[in-house]
Protein backbone atom coordinates (compact mmCIF):
# COMPACT_ATOMS: atom_id res chain seq x y z
CA UNK A 1 0.00 0.00 0.00
CA UNK A 2 1.25 3.48 -0.88
CA UNK A 3 0.08 6.62 1.28
CA UNK A 4 0.36 9.85 0.03
CA UNK A 5 0.30 13.14 0.94
CA UNK A 6 -3.00 15.09 1.31
CA UNK A 7 -1.41 19.03 1.56
CA UNK A 8 0.26 19.97 -1.72
CA UNK A 9 4.05 20.37 -1.52
CA UNK A 10 6.83 21.84 -4.20
CA UNK A 11 8.30 17.78 -4.29
CA UNK A 12 5.28 15.35 -4.05
CA UNK A 13 4.91 13.36 -2.63
CA UNK A 14 6.33 14.66 0.49
CA UNK A 15 6.03 11.33 2.58
CA UNK A 16 6.20 8.07 0.61
CA UNK A 17 5.91 4.74 2.88
CA UNK A 18 4.90 1.43 1.61
CA UNK A 19 4.22 -2.56 2.82
CA UNK A 20 2.22 -4.44 5.47
CA UNK A 21 3.56 -1.83 7.91
CA UNK A 22 1.48 0.63 6.55
CA UNK A 23 -1.18 -1.11 5.43
CA UNK A 24 -1.80 -2.26 8.98
CA UNK A 25 -3.25 0.89 10.61
CA UNK A 26 -5.65 1.56 7.53
CA UNK A 27 -7.04 -1.95 7.81
CA UNK A 28 -7.15 -1.56 11.74
CA UNK A 29 -8.97 1.53 10.95
CA UNK A 30 -11.52 0.98 8.80
CA UNK A 31 -12.59 -2.47 10.93
CA UNK A 32 -12.71 -0.11 13.67
CA UNK A 33 -15.64 2.04 11.31
CA UNK A 34 -17.16 -0.88 10.93
CA UNK A 35 -17.39 -1.96 14.37
CA UNK A 36 -18.98 1.65 15.17
CA UNK A 37 -21.76 0.71 12.53
CA UNK A 38 -22.28 -2.59 14.02
CA UNK A 39 -20.87 -4.07 16.46
CA UNK A 40 -22.66 -7.16 16.17
CA UNK A 41 -20.21 -8.18 13.23
CA UNK A 42 -18.16 -11.39 13.97
CA UNK A 43 -14.68 -11.88 12.80
CA UNK A 44 -15.92 -13.60 9.76
CA UNK A 45 -18.13 -11.09 8.53
CA UNK A 46 -15.53 -8.54 8.98
CA UNK A 47 -13.18 -10.56 6.61
CA UNK A 48 -16.19 -11.17 4.14
CA UNK A 49 -16.67 -7.22 3.70
CA UNK A 50 -13.38 -6.41 3.87
CA UNK A 51 -13.12 -9.13 1.18
CA UNK A 52 -16.08 -8.09 -0.63
CA UNK A 53 -15.35 -4.74 -0.84
CA UNK A 54 -12.28 -4.73 -2.45
CA UNK A 55 -11.35 -2.91 -5.81
CA UNK A 56 -9.36 -4.57 -8.69
CA UNK A 57 -7.11 -2.43 -10.57
CA UNK A 58 -5.21 -2.97 -13.69
CA UNK A 59 -1.55 -3.81 -13.12
CA UNK A 60 -1.85 -5.13 -9.45
CA UNK A 61 -0.47 -8.88 -8.60
CA UNK A 62 -4.52 -9.85 -7.03
CA UNK A 63 -2.05 -12.17 -4.71
CA UNK A 64 0.02 -9.75 -3.17
CA UNK A 65 -2.33 -6.86 -3.38
CA UNK A 66 -5.49 -5.21 -2.42
CA UNK A 67 -7.35 -1.97 -2.18
CA UNK A 68 -10.17 -1.12 -0.17
CA UNK A 69 -13.03 1.72 0.65
CA UNK A 70 -13.38 2.07 3.83
CA UNK A 71 -16.36 3.88 3.36
CA UNK A 72 -17.81 0.94 1.42
CA UNK A 73 -16.77 -1.22 4.38
CA UNK A 74 -18.81 0.33 6.75
CA UNK A 75 -21.46 1.10 5.29
CA UNK A 76 -21.54 -2.42 4.04
CA UNK A 77 -21.33 -3.11 7.97
CA UNK A 78 -24.30 -1.23 8.66
CA UNK A 79 -26.26 -3.30 6.38
CA UNK A 80 -25.31 -6.41 7.59
CA UNK A 81 -27.03 -8.83 9.83
CA UNK A 82 -24.81 -11.00 12.23
CA UNK A 83 -26.25 -14.36 13.50
CA UNK A 84 -25.25 -13.47 16.90
CA UNK A 85 -27.82 -10.10 16.13
CA UNK A 86 -30.54 -12.30 15.16
CA UNK A 87 -30.42 -15.04 18.21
Amino acid sequence: MRLWGTVQTANEPYLSLSGTSMASPVVSGTIALMLQANPALTPNLVKAILQFTAESRDGDNALTQGRGSSTRAARSSSRSRSPRAAA
